[in-house]
């Protein structure tokens, strides 16, 4: 008990999506149940999150719909090239909701990802 009391503990972005994975297949736990307990990894002074601002969008993302592991790579993805091309070209309409304003983020990555790998 007192290695988990003493220590600090770091936990990896694959860890991130075995978590969640785990969570959801396993334990069957809904989604808001694993946005939740992901929060509270945040939280803890003594748990260390790999990227822990991309950890919160993608658990922001993911509390509206969007897939784990999706939101995750996003969130990760070149936020400069996606802040020149959200300036640019995608420009969500004000009647777009949050989900539909994420599908064209993710659309664009994905466009992206497979101009890059051309």
């Amino acid at each position: 008990m007192s290695l988990l009391i003493d220590n600090q503990f770091f936990i990896s972005t694959t860890v991130q999506l075995e978590i969640e994975w785990v969570l959801r297949s396993r334990y069957k736990k809904s989604s808001q149940q694993i946005a939740d307990f992901l929060i509270l990894l945040l939280q803890k002074t003594k748990i260390i999150c790999e990227r822990e601002n991309e950890l919160a969008n993608t658990i922001s993302w993911y509390r509206l719909g969007a897939d784990f592991a999706d939101a995750l790579h996003l969130a990760n993805a070149n936020t400069e090239r996606e802040k020149k091309v959200s300036k640019t070209h995608i420009m969500p309409s004000e009647k777009m909701n949050s989900r539909d304003s994420l599908r064209c983020k993710y659309l664009w990555w994905l466009g992206s990802l497979r101009h890059d790998l051309k």
